[in-house]
C-alpha cells in the first residue's frame, strides 16, 4: 500500500495505514486513532475497498471513500453508500485537498 501511495504522490496525505480487523474492531480502532490524533470525525476520511470498511467508518462517525480497485466490486460498494466512490487514485487527492482546506 505504501508503495502504491508513493507512486501516485499520495503518501503525505495519510497518517496511518492498517489492515485486517473485524467490523466492529475496525470501528473501534478508527475511534481510537482519531482520539490519539485529537481529531473530530469531520476532520478525517477513511479509505477502504470493502463494504465492511464503509460500515466501520460509519460506526466511528467518519466519512468514507470507497475505492473500486480493491476487494469488493463497485456495485457492492455503491450499494453501501460511501460518501465517495473512487475509480481513480488521483481522486483521493481532490478529497484530501478539500479536507485540508476546511
Amino acid at each position: 500500500m505504501r508503495s502504491f501511495l508513493a507512486s501516485h504522490q499520495l503518501e503525505d496525505y495519510f497518517v496511518d495505514i492498517a489492515g485486517g480487523g473485524t467490523l466492529f474492531g475496525k470501528g473501534r480502532l478508527l475511534r481510537r486513532l482519531m482520539q490519539r490524533q485529537g481529531w473530530q470525525p469531520s476532520q478525517a476520511v477513511y479509505v477502504g475497498d470493502e463494504v465492511r470498511d464503509i460500515e466501520a467508518a460509519r460506526f466511528a462517525g467518519m466519512r468514507v471513500a470507497a475505492v473500486t480497485w480493491g476487494f469488493n466490486h463497485q456495485d457492492l460498494l455503491a450499494a453501501a453508500q460511501p460518501d465517495w466512490l473512487i475509480d481513480e487514485p488521483m481522486a483521493l487527492l481532490a478529497i484530501a485537498n478539500t479536507i485540508v482546506q476546511n
